[in-house]
């Protein structure tokens, strides 16, 4: 997970190592930064999961998020915190209390460090945790949308988008492209606003170029 979010191998031994005393890294000989990024990420996480009473709400969750911020602020820390957050997660029976932080307060931070897809993957699983059957109806209703299940609509992305790309390849356009089913936490957020669920599924074209190369672009968009 740390090296898939571009994390040195630094960050991902401190991220296998994080269960660890300080004393029984330093005797089986890790330097230094390990230790470091280890010992950091051990308070963070107390700080983190400092016990509250009553319920997170929005307001407790922007005050644990600027205390927390206060305590660390190395990205690094962060991406160790995410890690655990996703195996924790996938854990048959995580917590209440942690699923609440991870989803309430880890996203928020997760984002301001730029890591917005790993905090999205975050919320997702703190929801199926915190609230399965909602879970399960949104996630239906976003397979509705789409007349198809999440894989097999991304798969239909790919399909689009590879041939989109080869269009745009002949003509020498370079671009990137992001496509995404929607997330269940995003959806069920504009569902309780009352909104029309219309964009399940999108893509997106960025090109390097200008308007003319915008241009051309639509129209092989519009062939393929």
């Amino acid at each position: 997970t740390l090296l898939t979010m571009g994390q040195s191998p630094l960050v991902a031994t401190a991220g296998l190592l994080h269960l660890h005393l300080q004393s029984e890294l330093e005797k089986a000989g890790f330097s230094e930064k390990t230790r470091d990024l280890v010992h950091r990420k051990q308070l963070l996480e107390k700080f983190l999961h400092i016990p509250l009473e009553g319920k997170i709400n929005q307001r407790v969750a922007r005050y644990v998020a600027r205390m927390t911020l206060l305590e660390e602020g190395d990205p690094r820390v962060w991406a160790l915190e995410a890690a655990d957050a996703m195996v924790t997660l996938n854990t048959e029976n995580p917590r209440n209390t942690y699923a609440s932080r991870s989803f309430h307060v880890l996203p928020r931070m997760l984002r301001l460090f730029g890591f917005d897809k790993i905090a999205l993957e975050i919320e997702n699983l703190a929801m199926l945790r915190l609230n399965e059957g909602e879970y399960r109806r949104v996630a239906s209703t976003i397979d509705e949308a789409n007349l198809m299940d999440r894989s097999k609509a991304l798969e239909h992305l790919r399909d689009i988008t590879s041939l989109i790309d080869i269009g745009l390849e002949s003509a020498n356009i370079s671009h990137r492209v992001e496509y995404d089913v929607k997330s269940v936490v995003s959806t069920q957020r504009k569902l309780v606003r009352k909104e029309e669920l219309t964009d399940a599924t999108r893509f997106r074209y960025i090109l390097k170029e200008g308007r003319e190369q915008c241009k051309t672009a639509s129209e092989i968009l519009i062939r393929e």
